[in-house]
């Protein structure tokens, strides 16, 4: 994937879309500390843990509300504002 949210192939632009974005935060200084970055929130965790702070994230088959390409044009916007993106929530990886 470029710098900029764009999805470099076929196969980065198919995986991009496919995610179940919750919700997504445009500006946050706490979730990379020192780092001013966006926040998108995934939906889906395989892990149920009793302490999860976003239990809402935790059903697989909700879902998403956000696109990726409102990620990548809030990316595209924010160039050089911010320093990153985070993903959490469900489980991203």
């Amino acid at each position: 994937m470029a710098p900029d949210g764009e999805p470099t192939s076929g196969a980065d632009a198919a995986a991009l879309a496919s995610l179940q974005i919750a919700g997504l935060v445009p500006l946050s200084t706490v979730d990379w500390p020192g780092m001013l970055v966006a926040t998108a929130f995934l939906q889906g965790c395989p892990w149920q843990c009793v302490y999860c702070h976003n239990p809402d994230l935790m059903p697989s088959r909700t879902p998403g509300t956000v696109a990726w390409d409102e990620v990548a044009a809030l990316l595209r916007r924010r160039r050089g504002l911010l320093d990153g993106l985070v993903l959490t929530g469900g489980e991203p990886t």
